[in-house]
């Protein structure tokens, strides 16, 4: 999971809001632009937001995960209702095994273009993809090899980055590509075309740090130590995305931060539940419970002001033993500590927090409100806080077609880059003119 790069633009649209609270969370919501279609910028294109803000909490929602959801035999409580729908929205907010598919068939192309330029170009997929902690229409995390990685500089990454993203706008597998040379760890990122599902993917090269890549058996090892987590981990980032809240480069949670805070959510289990409802939450059916306890802790109880998040240390620690000290302008600013450095604050760049924690605290507000009625589609509960707009659902069933028809496989395979004799196929260091033109032009006029 890439720390602090990685992001999730997943196919959520908005939080509803509780009547009481609308014009406050509605003025505090960030401001959207409009995607940059660019081949020269150095930012992140925001997050697509999808449907209409514009619903009142009576307005027929598009609730698909609901249709399997049973009304129970026997009289259920709020928290059991909250734990079954939330299973059932967990499946359906994960990629189904016809998007894998065409993931995998999109990382296999992307990786034949690449060698068309370099032979020893090696794509390898990290982050939330690999972990099982993916979003239906999220990113797709990239990171490019060579043989020579360990020669090449800062300049010669970038102008390999471009080179791949000229590359890949000329095969036709997407129409924009952004180069995002100004962070940590300079990035391409692209969207496929319709045809292709609208995937975004960006592209890095191997670095000395490779964090990404060195985290995920670390991850995988906590998601097997933690019953609760994948799914805690799903709901709350499909909850911040839906918020445009699950961006580290527009100064909102990465994908890796929102993770190391639900393992130290699960691991300190600061409202004291009792050990089984976190052992086996599948048959004490908390999950519900420990959703609204995650909002509560993050939205009302975490000291923002004093300590960070230490998940290695299984701990919340005072900032003072840190350089993470104090920011009077902004004191609720979150520190989390890099479970592979802890040295480094993960979330130094978060400078939305407090938006954050105040849509932790909305979310709770509507859980415990909402009124409980029925187990059906028109009285979800969890649809007061996820909507899943129309469009996003046809986009799924045309991807699952084309899957099945094998016209996403032809249209990927047909996606090729025209390779010139100034940029034929080259083995390690960032990729010279024919020789003979070079010789020609050292010549003496």
């Amino acid at each position: 999971m890439a720390a602090g790069t990685s992001t999730t633009r997943s196919l959520l649209s908005r939080i509803a809001p509780s009547p009481q609270n609308r014009s406050k969370v509605q003025a505090d919501k960030p401001r959207l632009r409009k995607r940059v279609i660019s081949d020269e910028t150095d930012q992140r294109p925001n997050k697509r937001r999808r449907g209409t803000d514009n619903r009142d909490e009576g307005s027929l929602r598009l609730v698909p995960w609901v249709k399997a959801l049973n009304e129970p035999e026997t009289e259920t409580t709020r928290e059991e209702r909250l734990h079954d729908e939330l299973l059932q929205f967990v499946d359906y907010i994960t990629p189904n095994k016809r998007e894998r598919e065409a993931r995998s068939i999109l990382v296999v192309q992307i990786e034949k273009l690449l060698k068309s330029r370099w032979s020893d170009a090696k794509v390898t997929v990290f982050g939330s993809s690999v972990t099982g902690l993916d979003l239906t229409g999220g990113d797709i995390d990239l990171v490019v090899s060579f043989d020579s990685i360990h020669s090449m500089s800062e300049l010669d990454r970038k102008a390999r980055l471009a080179a791949m993203g000229d590359i890949l706008k000329r095969s036709g597998m997407t129409i924009w590509v952004n180069r995002i040379f100004g962070a940590r760890v300079p990035i391409i990122t692209f969207t496929t075309i319709r045809e292709l599902g609208e995937i975004t993917i960006d592209i890095s090269i191997r670095n000395g740090e490779d964090a990404g890549v060195r985290a995920i058996p670390l991850i995988k090892q906590y998601l097997a130590d933690l019953p609760a987590l994948r799914p805690l981990i799903v709901a709350v980032k499909a909850f911040l995305s839906l918020c445009d809240l699950n961006d580290a480069s527009q100064g909102t949670l990465s994908s890796y931060a929102i993770t190391l805070l639900c393992i130290s959510f699960l691991q300190r289990n600061p409202t004291g539940r009792p050990k089984k409802q976190l052992d086996d939450p599948y048959t004490a059916k908390s999950l519900g419970l420990l959703l609204m306890d995650f909002f509560r802790y993050y939205g009302h109880d975490f000291p923002y002001a004093t300590h960070y998040v230490s998940v290695s240390e299984r701990d919340v620690l005072p900032k003072k033993l840190k350089s993470w000290g104090v920011k009077r302008s902004n004191p609720a600013v979150l520190a989390v500590q890099c479970i592979l450095n802890p040295e480094n604050n993960i979330t130094r760049g978060c400078s939305k927090i407090s938006l954050i924690i105040e849509q932790f605290k909305e979310a709770l507000n509507i859980l415990l409100n909402v009124s409980f009625k029925r187990a059906t589609a028109a009285n979800s509960l969890l649809s007061r806080i996820y909507e899943i707009p129309e469009e996003d659902q046809t986009r799924r069933t045309l991807i699952d077609e084309s899957v099945d028809s094998g016209a996403f496989s032809h249209i990927a395979n047909s996606c090729s880059g025209e390779i010139s004799t100034s940029t034929r196929t080259v083995r390690g260091g960032v990729l010279l003119a024919n020789r003979s033109d070079r010789q020609r032009r050292k010549k003496p006029r």
